[in-house]
């Protein structure tokens, strides 16, 4: 009987190769769980900076539209003549977090800090002309004033 021989890979040829697609598949596996963790990071980001502008956006309409905005306890109440809006910042008895709510909206969840001004000067109870509102995990921050009129101005002076 005549043998034929097959040509074929021998055992270490077949082991190499395997061990180099190894190698292979867990390079690409682990760029693949990096790449996947940034982009949530990003998207987490993303989402922040999307609540801080959307709060910037409201307070800058709230602030133009309202006659006067006083602060009481935990609560910013902008009045004007054809709509009184109300902000609340509290603690929640669930978590122990923060929420600043506009109405029945909540904007932003835990991780801030707030600030009041009146005529550039600190204050936390009674009528302000600006706000500060500060993330504590980053720098970011927003700072909304409302431009006040002439008579504002003028009324310490008896006008």
């Amino acid at each position: 009987m005549l043998f034929k021989k097959v040509n074929s890979f021998t055992l270490t040829e077949t082991l190499v190769a395997l061990l180099l697609m190894v190698i292979i598949v867990g390079i690409a596996s682990t760029i693949v769980n990096l790449t996947s963790q940034n982009i949530r990071i990003i998207k987490q980001n993303e989402n922040g900076y999307r609540d801080l502008e959307q709060l910037e956006l409201l307070l800058e309409i709230d602030f133009s539209r309202s006659k006067s905005v006083v602060i009481v306890d935990s609560t910013l109440l902008f009045k004007s003549p054809v709509q009184n809006i109300t902000y609340t910042f509290n603690q929640t008895s669930i978590d122990d977090s923060r929420n600043l709510m506009r109405g029945q909206d909540t904007l932003l969840k835990r991780g801030f800090e707030l600030e009041f001004f009146k005529n550039g000067k600190g204050t936390t109870k009674g009528l302000l002309d600006a706000i500060e509102v500060q993330l504590t995990k980053t720098d970011h921050f927003i700072f909304v004033t409302k431009p006040n009129d002439l008579i504002t101005e003028l009324r310490p002076y008896g006008f």
